[in-house]
């Protein structure tokens, strides 16, 4: 009640709670004490009443803890402490069969997984678990697979080790890869029939060897030869080179003459008539022929023709594809071949 006022009925001053008297106008305040002091007991009960009856809903919907934090807040107030430590003890008992049950389900997983191999989880949850139940138990169960299973995996690693150098010394085609399987070899001495499997390989090194050394003499014998054989082409080679090189050079010459012989011979086409050079064109075109192999001379003309006669003149008389009789027409030529 320390915030409460107490006002004095004659002059209206404001006074401690604790005064008897007005100390502006000496008036009695036992009255107006009285009064106050019941209005604040009123305003308590009413706040008491309300938390109270929220305790009791906390209760009555099973949140005991909670219940119990509001009965012990109302003090002395009817039964609430009596309440409070029920409800205490009602929260602790749920937690615990809360915990219980937490743990019964982590048990179970760790069950689980263990029965499935999953014994890094099997392991983890089984430590978590302390000593409840025979988790113990389980945990060096799950510790003991776990050390059987490395020690599994490191003998077939080592299984796998060992049958891979021996297959490669049993594949080498060399005396220097079978010694250096025999050398990989002789680290699992001891194991299985390793001891035996090496006395077996190094039992074939002298024949091996032996055979590498006549074919290397063989081997010596054949270079000499393709030695003098190599000689020989290189001299065919040369004979043959020098016989190209002037093939290529006499080609060429018969080129170049042939370029200067069209040129002369041009003169004599362009003299024709363009009709007549058009003609001409397309006539030796069909034969795959050059119009520059020929010289033309008009022999006639008539109504429907133009009469030319041509001659080959030249130095390569392959390029000679016309034909060497007769008389063709096309168009407004004839052609027919001047002797």
């Amino acid at each position: 009640m320390d915030n409460v006022k107490l006002f004095c009925p004659n002059c209206g001053t404001e006074n401690a709670m604790s005064a008897d008297f007005c100390k502006n106008c000496g008036a009695n305040l036992a009255s107006v004490k009285e009064q106050v002091q019941a209005a604040e007991a009123q305003k308590t009960k009413v706040r008491q009443q309300a938390l109270y009856h929220q305790a009791v809903e906390m209760a009555d919907k099973g949140n005991a803890r909670q219940a119990a934090m509001l009965f012990s807040q109302l003090g002395d107030y009817e039964d609430a402490q009596e309440k409070a430590v029920a409800n205490q003890a009602i929260a602790d008992e749920q937690e615990k069969q809360n915990q219980e049950a937490q743990r019964k389900q982590l048990y179970d997983d760790a069950m689980n997984a263990f029965t499935h191999g999953d014994l890094q989880r099997a392991g983890t949850e089984f430590t978590q678990l302390g000593n409840y139940q025979d988790a113990a138990q389980k945990l060096q169960l799950v510790q003991n697979a776990v050390a059987q299973n490395q020690q599994q995996a490191q003998a077939q690693n080592y299984e796998q080790a060992y049958q891979t150098a021996l297959t490669r010394a049993n594949q080498a085609q060399r005396s220097a890869d079978l010694r250096s399987a025999l050398v990989d070899l002789n680290n699992f001495a001891g194991y299985k029939d390793a001891s035996e499997q090496m006395r077996q390989l190094q039992a074939k090194l002298p024949g091996m060897q032996a055979a590498e050394q006549v074919k290397k003499a063989a081997n010596g014998k054949r270079t000499k030869q393709i030695a003098i054989i190599a000689g020989i082409v290189v001299v065919i080679l040369a004979i043959i080179g020098g016989t190209v090189v002037y093939q290529n050079h006499t080609a060429s010459a018969l080129k170049t003459q042939v370029a200067a012989q069209r040129t002369s011979n041009a003169k004599s086409f362009k003299k024709l008539p363009n009709t007549t050079q058009q003609d001409l064109r397309d006539m030796v075109a069909t034969y795959h022929g050059n119009v520059n192999d020929y010289t033309y001379s008009v022999k006639e003309k008539t109504s429907n023709y133009t009469i030319v006669g041509y001659k080959f003149v030249g130095p390569d008389h392959s390029k000679d594809v016309l034909p060497t009789s007769g008389t063709r027409t096309y168009n407004q030529t004839a052609i027919t071949e001047t002797n």
